[in-house]
Parts: structure tokens; C-alpha cells; sequence
């Protein structure tokens, strides 16, 4: 039996959509320049907010409509992902460095699977909070692909990519019917928080 773990890096987000209320997006499109601050987990202050309006949660948590987690796929960048042979405890081996983007995953025979929030039926007649905050750093496997045959074949791999205004997020890979997720050692560049509703998709 073989082991591997699949690297990437060094940019990523974690991004969610979900549903608020009318009040809520009418009082915070007004207030948008605090939203950032009182939706930041260290700072949860609804001091001096109506209270239809006031949202108890952290910003990742606003997420029943989509999360992912994970690094960014830019075909405008020469970013390379890496292939990791591993013992049984995650000690590298060996590794092989493929470009991540698109071209190069189809000709590697790398199953894309995109599920595009951008224009989603989901998102119709809601008033919705979207929420990134862009990573830098290094992403992994939360588990090593385990292999019985000689080597990881690439065509039974699949990437599952969620899109959130454009952004391309590796949320999940799956071999031979085993999912595997993304984790990673990473820190925060930046965030944007917005709200919207339904003609944001008109």
C-alpha cells in the first residue's frame, strides 16, 4: 500500500453565503463600512443595534447556502499544486509539481467539478450575506489517499470547486469514492463582507 497527499498554495479563501432578513439588510447596506467589524469574531457587539436587525453569529457561521475552504484557482497564475508520496505517517517521500489551472488538471485527466453560486436558483427572492477572507499559506489533505496499487492514478481523481463571485475554491477531492477535505496551515491577507438580494442577479 502506498500513501499520498496532494499541497497547494500559497492563496486560498474561506467564503460563505448565506440568507438574513429584510431588516438586517436594510439596516446593515446602510452601516456596510461596520459590518466587517461587528460580524468579526473577536468583536460580536450589537450594542446600539435595532434589534430586528442585530445578527447573533460570526460571519462564517451566515453560511446555509454555501462554505468552502481552501486555495484559489487562478488560471492567470503560475501556481503549482504538488502530488506527495508519504509514508504511513504523512513523512514525505517523494513529490512531482503539476500548474494548477485548468488546462493543465484536464490534461492530466483530472475530473473538475464546479458548483457555481453566482447565478444559482438558491439565491432568488433571498436578501443574502456573502463573506470571504483570503488565506495565505499551505493547504493539504485532512487525510492521507490511501493507495493499494503502485501508484495515485490520476484519472480516478475529482476536484470539486465551489465558485462564489468568481472565486474558484478547491473544497473537496475525491478518489475511488472517498472524500477527502482541505485543511491547511494559512493566514489572513485581507476579507470583504457584502449583502445583496435578489436583483444582484439581474
Amino acid at each position: 500500500m502506498k500513501f499520498y497527499n496532494l499541497e497547494f498554495g500559497p492563496y486560498g479563501s474561506e467564503s460563505v453565503i448565506g440568507t438574513i432578513s429584510e431588516p438586517q439588510y436594510n439596516y446593515w447596506s446602510k452601516n456596510e463600512d461596520r459590518l466587517s467589524e461587528s460580524l468579526n469574531v473577536f468583536d460580536n457587539d450589537n450594542e446600539g443595534i435595532p434589534t430586528n436587525a442585530q445578527i447573533h453569529q460570526d460571519w462564517f457561521e451566515i453560511d446555509d447556502i454555501a462554505h468552502a475552504n481552501g486555495p484559489i484557482l487562478n488560471d492567470d497564475n503560475n501556481l503549482n499544486f504538488a502530488i506527495i508520496e508519504t509514508d504511513m505517517n504523512g513523512v514525505e517521500i517523494s513529490r512531482q509539481e503539476h500548474l494548477f489551472n485548468i488546462r493543465n488538471l484536464v490534461k492530466m485527466k483530472v475530473d473538475c467539478i464546479r458548483k457555481s453560486f453566482n447565478d444559482d436558483a438558491e439565491l432568488n427572492d433571498k436578501f443574502f450575506f456573502i463573506g470571504h477572507c483570503f488565506e495565505k499559506g499551505v493547504y493539504y489533505l485532512d487525510e492521507l489517499i490511501n493507495v493499494e496499487i503502485n501508484e495515485l492514478m490520476l484519472d480516478k481523481l475529482q476536484f470539486h470547486f465551489n465558485e462564489i463571485e468568481g472565486f474558484k475554491i478547491l473544497n473537496k477531492i475525491c478518489y475511488e469514492k472517498n472524500e477527502y477535505f482541505i485543511t491547511g496551515d494559512t493566514a489572513t491577507n485581507a476579507s470583504e463582507m457584502s449583502l445583496h438580494n435578489s436583483l444582484w442577479l439581474n
